[in-house]
């Protein structure tokens, strides 16, 4: 690995405190530039001074013409654009060639949204189950919480105020949120604790056999007893379903830890049931 993007992993490692599955990632996009450079200068000597705007864009041609989508070729293009940025304050480079290059559109999906018989569903099947106390726990907290997946895996059993009805998670870039949950995923975490009793054992809220219950044992449970739904379908369906009710969109950002109100704002275009409702009852013509 090259020493430049060493010390930039270091640095954004330190500073902006990023997982280590973000950090590998920008280290394969980096990685990959580099690959691409060594190519295009015919195998001649380079370095990251000669590169120049119509280096990246010959990059993001190639990207294209490999099949990448446009999702992720604006991924890897932020990628190198903070990294040549992190090269111009350490006076590696003059400039940053890729800061004016636009990322391709992206078009926005909509997120998946269970519906809420299909929760219910959902809960019956788990309840039904050989891990009925954990797995109800498991999916009721998702649901009644809103919390993401890496959210939900790294609980610790002190984390669950059962009294006060609230959770205390650690989102992205470290920062601590206290989400309130519900009398079902209260009466699902109690019944789970009291029937896992580990007095002195690990802190980890869910367990396996093996330890901390991991993302992707996570993913199984949500797959096995919602139809192959993913646990970020149960996000979608927590904030999707407070926003029919009429809940405050500033309410739901909060809750779910965006730090953007625009992120929250997706969730505006999965409410047609409620601005239907509106529009029949507000519009002269409804």
């Amino acid at each position: 690995m090259l020493p430049e993007l060493k010390a930039y992993l270091k640095y954004i490692r330190d500073e902006r405190q990023l997982s280590a599955h973000t950090l590998d990632a920008y280290a394969r996009d980096i990685q990959q530039l580099t690959e691409f450079l060594v190519s295009h200068f015919d195998g001649a000597e380079w370095c990251w001074c000669a590169i120049q705007r119509a280096t990246i864009r010959a990059w993001v041609g190639e990207l294209h013409r490999k099949g990448c989508s446009r999702r992720t070729i604006a991924r890897k293009l932020s990628a190198v654009r903070t990294f040549l940025k992190f090269l111009c304050a350490e006076g590696k480079v003059k400039y940053n060639a890729a800061r004016h290059i636009k990322a391709p559109k992206l078009g926005r999906s909509l997120p998946k949204c269970l519906s809420k018989a299909e929760v219910e569903d959902a809960l019956k099947h788990a309840a039904e189950g050989k891990r009925a106390g954990r797995d109800v726990a498991v999916l009721e907290l998702l649901y009644s919480g809103g919390l993401r997946l890496s959210e939900l895996a790294a609980l610790n059993r002190d984390d669950i105020n059962l009294e006060e009805k609230v959770v205390r998670v650690l989102g992205k870039g470290k920062k601590e949120r206290i989400v309130p949950v519900g009398r079902y995923a209260i009466k699902a975490l109690t019944t789970y604790l009291n029937s896992a009793s580990r007095n002195g054992g690990p802190p980890a809220l869910f367990m396996s056999r093996q330890g901390r219950l991991s993302r992707r044992q996570i993913q199984r449970v949500v797959a096995e007893h919602a139809d192959g739904a993913s646990p970020h379908a149960l996000r979608h369906s927590f904030a999707t379903h407070l926003l029919n009710a009429g809940a405050n969109l500033r309410a739901i950002q909060e809750m779910l830890g965006h730090a953007d109100i625009s992120t929250t704002s997706i969730y505006l275009h999965l409410s047609r049931d409620r601005l239907k409702k509106v529009h029949q009852q507000c519009h002269p013509r409804g």
